[in-house]
């Protein structure tokens, strides 16, 4: 195989070229790392059932329903919630954190997340925080960086020296 033959050539523009279309994989923008929440220390079944863990399992069980809820409506991007009942099993207070894309309308998706809270909840004070993002693309995880163009570059540069090191063993057998 020569440097001047077609295979060659279409086997470098096909390994640029997916090199080029790939896109790189979400990933989160800062490390995640296990931090020591009331999910990390209560959501264990096996441990020997208390007051406390069955109100925090209760707690982990009202916010996880409640996050899955408001998480479906258009526009929403993340939702975070925390709560703390008491032992009448009442909301004594909560947060609701909702980040959601800037097009959306904010008092329509304050009235539907507060009457999701309504239906989920019980009684109690619960906070509302909504943070409008700005996003340029579909996907605001996605790092914009110049990730592919180096993937195809280092696929161009491999392909060359596989190439290369084909065509000098080549002519070492013919000339052996």
């Amino acid at each position: 195989m020569s440097w001047s033959s077609p295979r060659t050539y279409a086997l470098l523009a096909t390994l640029a070229g997916t090199a080029c279309q790939s896109e790189p994989s979400p990933r989160p923008r800062h490390p995640t790392r296990p931090r020591p929440d009331k999910a990390f220390l209560y959501a264990d079944p096996g441990l020997v059932p208390s007051r406390d863990g069955e109100r925090a399992r209760a707690e982990l069980a009202l916010t996880g329903e409640l996050e899955a809820a408001i998480r479906v409506l258009p526009g929403v991007l993340e939702v975070r919630a925390t709560l703390s009942l008491t032992g009448s099993g009442t909301v004594e207070r909560g947060l609701v954190l909702v980040r959601h894309r800037e097009d959306a309308h904010p008092d329509l998706l304050r009235a539907r997340v507060e009457t999701i809270e309504t239906a989920i909840l019980p009684e109690g004070p619960v906070t509302l925080m909504l943070e409008a993002t700005a996003t340029t693309h579909d996907d605001p995880e996605l790092p914009a960086d110049g990730r592919a163009l180096g993937l195809a570059i280092a696929f161009l540069g491999l392909g060359l020296s596989v190439g290369i090191s084909a065509e000098r063993l080549r002519r070492l057998r013919r000339g052996a």
